[in-house]
């Protein structure tokens, strides 16, 4: 069983992870795998974060630039490796929204990220330009 836990592991890789794991291999002779210990050392070399490595700051910093899809996906990332109450939480996440969102969904008082999600993405489709608006609006004056 030892000398098939690369492949078995290898297996459940996708993405970055799989990408490496294949240029990874290309250094074993052909039909060779490395050890399991060797390997998992190999896998924190190049995943494990570095010592100065602050997801909490990098939290409190992200802003959105996007849209909210793509805030809410970067935000994901680092909440997921910090330890925050679900207040602190919603906080940080619509802390880093646009105004013009932020206060929006801040008015709902979400109670999960979830619901604060939810209303991000739908404060964005209200403010989101629509065909013929500005012509409807023109024509009223």
């Amino acid at each position: 069983m030892e000398n098939r836990r690369v492949k078995i592991a290898s297996v459940h890789l996708s993405g970055r992870a799989l990408v490496w794991h294949q240029s990874y291999m290309k250094g074993f002779p052909a039909g060779t795998c490395p050890s399991w210990e060797g390997y998992k050392v190999a896998v924190l070399a190049r995943f494990r974060k570095g010592p100065f490595d602050d997801p909490l700051a990098e939290l409190v910093k992200l802003k959105q630039g996007g849209g909210v899809a793509q805030y809410q996906e970067q935000f994901d990332v680092l909440i997921n490796r910090v330890d925050l109450s679900v207040a602190q939480s919603i906080s940080c996440f619509l802390s880093g929204l646009n105004e013009e969102i932020q206060c929006a969904v801040r008015m709902f008082k979400p109670s999960s990220l979830h619901e604060a999600y939810c209303l991000a993405k739908l404060q964005e489709a209200t403010l989101a330009p629509f065909p013929g608006r500005d012509q409807y609006w023109t024509s009223l004056l």
